[in-house]
């Protein structure tokens, strides 16, 4: 009995003398987590802006935000962990395999990790810009445009200045080299000479169409040059492999090439709906197989694509499924199948004829 007595009480005592010391541990733990930011290492200071600048240039820190691990100012990233968010007037900002400068303080673009691994985007959001390749840079294989407004105001036009662009993204399908989005309205002025070639079921130059709401609104004139080439399916101006949005050319000489079953302007290969208007500009098509001059695409069964003519004497004018005026000549003709979807008006002293085998429904 005095053995079993002994034993508890040792139990107790050990007990108690414990206690104290796990209470006193517990408490210890909040004091540990208050006082640990003090032994962090300070941040590291912002490197500073640019003085020629004047609007910003946002991008968030990778994960391991190293000052001296990062690139120097001017140079092109083969890599961007984050997005990169600028604003406002800036002037020959390098992003990407691109130089940019904006002239309007409302401007704005994101240049972002495209959801494609190793492909990179050039988003432009709202503003003026001028874009260009980056200084030692001929060719991009990863990096594309797309023009998307942040805004539906009948008043908000993106004005866009390419210079001597070289997109190439041919070998990743999906893939566009420039795109105007639904609900955006694009100025697009050209100079130099530039190259857009997408990858499979995108338009080289592609304008978006929507049934629901408004589709892309696309105006190119300038005194450069442009070749659009098209993805197979794609158009090589306006769809993808469906339908186009609305394109207008007033100048520049370009050249757009269909992909397989795709227009050379308006519809891709599935699509047969287009809104195309050419008030000058030196023209040259190249259809994919089966695919039209400008109209719908080889898949689909109904023509909807609308071709706005305007007197244009001065060089041959030759539309598959439209109208056709040659140079210098007041007869024109019907090629293929068209059906008048709105009010058009053949230009005074001019006269259009429907040959055997072709039709012009109004």
């Amino acid at each position: 009995m005095k053995k079993i007595l002994s034993v508890c009480l040792a139990l107790c005592l050990a007990f108690t003398l414990a206690a104290p010391a796990l209470a006193e541990t517990v408490s210890l733990a909040p004091a540990a987590l208050e006082a640990a930011p003090v032994t962090q290492a300070p941040a590291a200071e912002p490197a500073p802006e640019a003085p020629a600048l004047t609007g910003s240039v946002d991008a968030a820190a990778p994960e391991t935000a190293d000052p001296a691990a990062q690139p120097a100012a001017g140079t092109v990233q083969a890599e961007k962990a984050a997005a990169t968010t600028i604003t406002g007037i800036v002037k020959d900002e390098v992003v990407g395999h691109f130089k940019l400068t904006s002239t309007s303080r409302n401007s704005k673009c994101v240049y972002q990790e495209y959801s494609i691994a190793g492909y990179y985007e050039l988003e432009i959001q709202r503003g003026d810009w001028e874009i260009s390749m980056a200084d030692g840079v001929t060719q991009t294989t990863r990096d594309f445009i797309s023009v998307d407004a942040m805004t539906t105001s009948a008043d908000e036009w993106i004005n866009l200045t390419i210079k001597d662009l070289n997109i190439d993204v041919s070998a990743q399908q999906n893939c566009f080299a420039f795109r105007v989005g639904t609900n955006t309205k694009v100025n697009l002025h050209l100079e130099g000479s530039s190259v857009l070639k997408s990858g499979k079921s995108r338009g080289g130059l592609e304008s978006a169409y929507s049934n629901v709401g408004k589709s892309g609104l696309l105006i190119i004139d300038g005194n450069g040059s442009l070749e659009a080439i098209g993805g197979r399916q794609g158009a090589g101006i306006g769809g993808g492999s469906q339908s186009g949005g609305s394109v207008t050319i007033r100048g520049g000489s370009i050249t757009a090439q269909g992909g397989d079953g795709g227009a050379a302007i308006g519809a891709g290969a599935s699509g047969n709906h287009a809104d195309i208007t050419i008030e000058g500009g030196t023209l040259t098509l190249k259809p994919g197989t089966k695919g039209h001059n400008i109209g719908k695409g080889s898949q689909a069964s109904t023509q909807q694509v609308q071709v706005w003519l305007v007197d244009r004497q001065e060089q041959d004018v030759v539309y598959d499924a439209s109208v056709i005026f040659e140079q210098g000549r007041t007869a024109g003709a019907v090629s293929g199948n068209y059906i008048l979807q709105q009010d058009q008006q053949i230009p005074e002293g001019r006269t259009l004829t429907v040959p055997a085998g072709t039709s012009f429904t109004v």
